[in-house]
C-alpha cells in the first residue's frame, strides 16, 4: 500500500504511526487536486461559463460522494466545513441559541477538547449545565450512570465516537436512543471513526455527525458535518454571506435552501474534491471482514490485527503500561513508560524515523483522570505494515534500555 502513497517515496524508511493527527495522501488525492487546479478551476454556483459549470458540477458530486459514504438520506444534509472542530462549533451555536439558563448538556470524560470546548464557553455564555459520562477503569462508558443523568432540562448529548486517547469505540446505537428516549438531540465526533468503521447515519440514527478530511487520506481544512435534513431546516443559520440567501435586500436577507444556508463564501472546492477522491480510495482498498467492534463493521482487517499483535508484544515489557481495554481497541494504543518521560521516548524513536506521538493528545482532562501528565500514541494507518510495527517494537525496547541505564 505503502507504493500509492508519495510521502513514503520521498522518505523510504519512514515508519509512520501517527495517523491519529493526520494521514498521509495517496497519489490519486494529490492528482485530483492538481487536476482541478491545473484544469477546471473556477468559483461555484456562481457563473454559467464553461469552467464554473465544472467546478461547481465536481463539487455537489462530492458531496454526493460523501452522502453515501455515511449512507445520510440526502445530498443536502451534507455540509462542507473545514474541520470537525468548525462543525462542533458551528453546532453549538446553533443547537444553543434558544436554550435557557439550566438546560443540560450531556458529554463524556472521554471527549477531545473540539468536543469539550465550545460546549464549555456556550454554557458560560447561556448559563447551562455540563454533565458528564464517566470512564471506567476499563475505559469504557458507565452506561448505568449515563442512563440517570437525564432531566426534564437535558437538552443535547455530544459524544465521541471513537476516543482519540484510548481507541476504544464508543456504543453509540445505544447512547442515541437513551438520548432520544429522553427527547434529546445527539451529536457525535467522529473525528476518529470514519477511517477505521464503516459509517451508517440512518443506522446509528444520530442527528448530526462530524468529522475531518485530513483523517481520512484527505486534504486539510476540509470537514463534514452530517445533519438530518428536517433539523438543519429549521435550525438558525451560523455564518452568513455569499451563497449563504435566496433573497436580500437593503433591511433583511431570506436564507438559500440546503445546503448552501450553512456554506458561507468561497469553499474549499478543491477540498472537497481531494475528499471524495480519498473516500473512494478508501473503499476501493478497504478489507471488510465480518469482524466488528460495537456493532460496527471494520473498515480495514489488517488494522486490528496490526493493534493486536501492538498490544500482545508491547504487553510483555514489565515497564509499559496501556491504558483502556486492550480487548476493544482498533487502531489506536496509548501507554507509557515506566521511570521514563513520553517525550524522551517520543525523541529517541524520532531519531529512527518513527514518528508517534506524545503528550495530553488534546485531551487534557481524560489524561489527568488516569493520573497522567502525558501519553505516548500509537495510531495505525492504512499504510503500515507488519514490519513497521516489528521495527517499532525492537526500537522501543532499545529506548528503554538506553533511558533507563540498563
Amino acid at each position: 500500500m505503502k507504493h500509492l502513497f508519495p510521502i513514503f517515496q520521498t522518505h523510504p524508511n519512514l515508519v509512520y504511526l501517527d495517523n491519529a493527527a493526520t494521514t498521509h495522501k495517496p497519489q490519486s488525492v494529490i492528482s485530483a487536486i492538481v487536476d482541478f487546479y491545473t484544469k477546471s478551476n473556477a468559483n461555484i454556483g456562481r457563473s454559467v461559463c464553461c469552467l464554473g459549470d465544472q467546478a461547481t458540477q465536481m463539487y455537489e458530486e462530492s458531496r454526493q460522494v460523501v452522502q453515501k459514504f455515511l449512507n445520510a438520506r440526502y445530498p443536502e444534509e451534507i455540509i462542507f466545513t473545514r474541520s470537525t472542530t468548525e462543525g462542533i462549533n458551528l453546532l453549538a451555536k446553533i443547537l444553543c441559541q434558544d436554550l435557557e439558563k439550566g438546560d443540560e448538556i450531556i458529554l463524556t470524560e472521554l471527549e477531545h477538547h473540539s468536543n469539550l470546548i465550545p460546549w464549555q464557553q456556550i454554557a458560560k455564555i447561556k448559563r447551562l449545565q455540563l454533565k458528564f459520562i464517566p470512564v471506567l477503569g476499563t475505559g469504557e462508558l458507565s452506561m448505568e450512570t449515563y442512563k440517570t443523568l437525564f432531566t426534564s432540562k437535558t437538552r443535547i448529548v455530544s459524544v465521541t465516537h471513537l476516543s482519540n486517547v484510548l481507541g476504544n469505540v464508543t456504543p453509540i446505537k445505544e447512547i442515541v436512543q437513551i438520548a432520544h428516549q429522553n427527547s434529546c438531540l445527539v451529536v457525535v465526533d467522529g473525528a476518529q471513526a470514519v477511517s477505521k468503521i464503516l459509517v451508517d447515519v440512518q443506522d446509528l440514527d444520530c442527528d448530526f455527525y462530524v468529522f475531518s478530511g485530513h483523517k481520512l487520506y484527505a486534504p486539510t481544512g476540509i470537514g463534514v458535518l452530517y445533519g438530518k435534513k428536517e433539523l438543519l431546516e429549521k435550525l438558525p443559520q451560523y455564518q452568513t454571506g455569499g451563497k449563504t440567501i435566496s433573497q436580500v435586500d437593503l433591511q433583511q436577507a431570506i436564507p438559500a435552501d440546503l445546503p448552501h444556508k450553512y456554506e458561507a463564501g468561497t469553499p474549499h472546492i478543491s477540498g472537497a474534491i481531494g475528499l471524495a477522491k480519498a473516500i473512494k480510495f478508501v473503499r476501493t482498498h478497504c478489507d471488510m471482514q465480518k469482524e466488528s467492534m460495537e456493532n460496527s463493521q471494520i473498515l480495514f482487517h489488517h488494522e486490528k490485527h496490526l493493534t493486536d499483535f501492538l498490544i500482545k508484544k508491547m504487553s510483555e515489557l514489565t515497564e509499559v503500561k496501556i491504558f483502556g481495554n486492550s480487548d476493544q481497541k482498533l487502531g489506536l494504543i496509548s501507554f507509557t513508560v515506566d521511570g521514563i518521560h513520553p517525550l524522551d521516548i517520543a525523541t529517541f524513536l524520532a531519531g529512527k524515523q518513527i514518528c508517534l506521538r506524545s503528550g495530553h493528545h488534546c485531551a487534557m482532562p481524560l489524561v489527568k483522570k488516569l493520573g497522567q501528565e502525558g501519553l505516548l500514541r500509537i495510531s495505525l494507518g492504512i499504510y503500515n505494515t507488519l514490519e513497521d510495527c516489528e521495527f517499532f517494537i525492537k526500537q522501543l525496547k532499545q529506548a528503554i534500555k538506553l533511558l533507563k541505564g540498563v
